[in-house]
């Protein structure tokens, strides 16, 4: 039993080691990137897309979204309150109409910024595809080592899987009507 318990605290601590090597070695900026064919059409997605004001309808740890100001050509200054007093601020930067919108994270009380893209390209009349990319960066060691823990593209992914969730409701929705 001890020789068990001996062996699995060595192997927990030689994990954390490695881990914590990894962060430092990597350091505070990271880019990830998914792409995926999402089951709607081009400008569907482009519409869902730019819905700031609805995300926390679909994005459970959002309690609510505050459009700041609305910009020249449709371009949007945005706040997310998230539980536990987390907010994040961000700014479209680029918007160009049904194929890409860029924006910036600016500010955030995690202690991450960056630049997100989201790149549309036609597949048919109900099919796109979608490519997200975040270029972000992460101060505070704590910080860094909780997303090498999760992965570089965990953004990317959750962000992924929030566009898939918000289609398959708008889909239904289509359906029921």
């Amino acid at each position: 039993m001890m020789f068990k318990l001996k062996y699995t605290l060595i192997a927990v601590v030689l994990v954390l080691v490695i881990n914590f090597t990894i962060t430092i070695v990597s350091g505070d900026t990271y880019v990830a990137s998914v792409t995926e064919t999402i089951d709607c059409s081009q400008k569907s997605l482009w519409n869902h897309l730019l819905n700031v004001k609805d995300k926390h309808l679909f994005r459970s740890e959002i309690d609510t979204v505050i459009v700041h100001k609305r910009l020249p050509g449709g371009y949007k200054k945005w706040e997310e309150r998230h539980k536990n007093d987390v907010y994040m601020i961000y700014q479209h930067d680029t918007i160009i109409r049904f194929s890409e919108i860029k924006f910036t994270l600016l500010e955030s009380s995690k202690n991450v910024t960056g630049k997100w893209k989201y790149e549309l390209a036609p597949i048919d009349a109900l099919h796109c595809q979608l490519t997200i990319t975040d270029e972000g960066k992460i101060d505070g060691f704590f910080n860094q080592w909780m997303l090498t823990l999760l992965g570089k593209d965990f953004f990317v992914k959750r962000d992924l899987s929030t566009v898939k969730e918000i289609v398959e409701k708008s889909n239904a929705k289509k359906i029921v009507k």
